[in-house]
């Protein structure tokens, strides 16, 4: 791992996304003890490219030609992870938005009861006792940020202070904005009514990481890298694996278990993910909090196929971590850096206390 460096990643083109799997990259798991020589081998075997790292890091993103499909970047994982040197490959993911029902699915939201679950409302209260100016709180967003702001999403009118880090994606993603609002828009007449009753840039310190384009181990590299250096924060995570199955010639979609390892991330490729997450902020754990998805998996079409997806600790890589305490002798074993993980069913995470 000496050899790795510092790589910044970047965001792939919406074209050459479909279904959540991003056609042109795949995350890699580097084994121990990994050469240069045969890491450059694994390369030039999938006319490949090391595209995202990090110092010291067995984690790194690979590009590679734009493939057909899922199924194709897939058999391509394999032939990169039959390769020496190669622990783990799995297809490059960007996930997607997680939000709360909207109408649309029968259950319908008045104009602020979309704050009401997570108590938003009662930071309202404490407003009269904060005495200004304040020690502003950092939070981190980390979502999709398109090339504009469309009028439906009232930024312009709420937000006036936020730092949006990365990339735009090449299209009007509006999903980050969206939740920069119901998080912090102004506590006034005007809809959005966001969760923080104080002056943007007083008490809160908003930064948009954009996750938009990218694997998932690139955007967990791009939350750590904008992570202030000392003091508490939070991250606002509204994001999580893609759990969504291709449709059919109807336009219906369609689930089966061949999704799961193309397009759907099966249970030792969220392990992987989460052990990552693992290792890039474990030392930090004290410092921040982390406010993870508001999707409605239990309901997707996906988990009826595999019911771990209806559970939110493994629906994302920050709510489930690799659990120690998981030993089965008909467990595949792997040594990776000193930690020894198995890869039993259902998945080696659980929530994160």
């Amino acid at each position: 791992m000496a050899a790795t460096t510092d790589l910044a990643p970047k965001a792939a083109l919406r074209s050459d996304i479909v279904n959540g799997v991003i056609l042109t990259k795949l995350d890699v798991m580097l084994a121990p003890g990994a050469t240069v020589g045969q890491v450059n081998a694994a390369l030039a075997a999938v006319d490949g490219a090391i595209v995202y790292m990090r110092a010291g890091s067995p984690f790194l993103t690979v590009g590679v030609p734009r493939q057909a499909d899922a199924a194709a970047l897939a058999a391509l994982a394999q032939v990169f992870q039959s390769q020496p040197g190669i622990a783990a490959v799995s297809p490059g993911r960007e996930g997607e938005a997680k939000m709360l029902p909207d109408g649309a699915t029968g259950m319908a939201i008045p104009e602020l009861d979309h704050l009401l679950p997570t108590r938003f409302p009662a930071a309202w209260n404490a407003f009269s006792s904060i005495s200004l100016p304040c020690e502003p709180v950092t939070v981190l967003i980390a979502d999709t940020f398109g090339s504009f702001v469309n009028d439906t999403t009232a930024f312009n009118n709420e937000i006036s202070d936020i730092e949006i880090t990365g990339e735009f994606t090449d299209d009007d993603e509006q999903h980050g904005y969206q939740v920069a609002t119901t998080l912090a828009a102004g506590f006034d007449a005007a809809n959005p009514t966001g969760a923080a009753p104080f002056f943007i840039g007083q008490c809160v310190d908003l930064i948009g990481v954009q996750m938009g384009g990218l694997t998932v181990a690139e955007q967990l590299g791009a939350i750590v890298a904008q992570m202030p250096a000392t003091g508490k924060f939070i991250l606002n995570y509204a994001w999580g694996d893609f759990d969504t199955c291709p449709t059919n010639a109807q336009g219906n979609e369609d689930c089966q278990p061949a999704h799961f390892g193309d397009e759907i991330p099966t249970p030792w490729q969220r392990g992987m993910d989460a052990m990552l997450w693992w290792q890039l902020t474990k030392d930090r754990w004290p410092d921040f909090l982390v406010a993870s998805a508001a999707g409605n998996e239990a309901a997707a079409n996906s988990a009826q196929l595999y019911r771990g997806l209806a559970e939110a600790a493994f629906t994302s890589p920050t709510t489930c971590r690799p659990d120690p305490t998981i030993n089965s002798s008909s467990a595949s074993q792997r040594q990776v850096s000193g930690i020894r993980m198995t890869r039993p069913s259902p998945p080696w995470c659980r929530a994160s206390s």
